[in-house]
């Protein structure tokens, strides 16, 4: 009896949060990362070879966003390939570090695709059993008022306001930032 197997491609699991954002003015000289701040070099690299979370918008089009895990006085620790590695980079002048609270309050987001159907939901307090105020649909661009911890307080393109969880428990984002109109 002849047996098949078909290996599906693994799922790409959604981007970790970290602390916050670092953005990467287009230009200049690589990325050189380190072990721990100053030691140990793990890799240089053009800013365009960074995962890309999304687009920023604006005046901060080419610039690179990566994902800041943690921070010492004049380091960032950012995620630097699709496979989450990791590494120390010196902070360069003209690169803007923001923490999640900075860099969202005010921005238009959406929910990511193939989420629980709780993240979903439009909340009237931040709390994952406070009244559900509407439904949220994939892709349905979120105006952000302000940022309190997991939870970012949204207005729908309907009108509707309250809260929403913009990383799960594992820290993974649950959002992505909306295209300009």
């Amino acid at each position: 009896m002849a047996l098949s197997v078909y290996a599906a491609s693994p799922v790409k699991a959604r981007p970790l949060s970290g602390i916050g954002v670092l953005t990467i003015r287009e230009g200049g000289d690589d990325l050189v990362l380190y072990r721990e701040p100053g030691l140990g070099r793990v890799s240089e690299l053009p800013a365009a070879k960074l995962p890309a979370l999304f687009t920023l918008p604006g005046p901060a089009s080419g610039s690179y966003p990566a994902v800041v895990l943690s921070s010492r006085p004049g380091w960032l620790r950012i995620i630097y390939d699709e496979t989450e590695s990791y590494g120390w980079l010196e902070r360069r002048r003209g690169d803007l570090f923001l923490t999640w609270e900075q860099f969202l309050n005010g921005r238009a987001c959406s929910l990511l695709a193939g989420l629980r159907q709780d993240y979903y939901q439009l909340r009237r307090a931040p709390s994952s059993t406070a009244e559900t105020v509407a439904n949220v649909g994939r892709g349905d661009r979120l105006q952000v008022g302000m940022v309190e911890g997991d939870w970012i307080n949204v207005r729908d393109n309907r009108g509707n306001d309250g809260w929403l969880r913009w990383r799960d428990d594992n820290a993974r984002l649950l959002i992505t930032l909306a295209d300009p109109d």
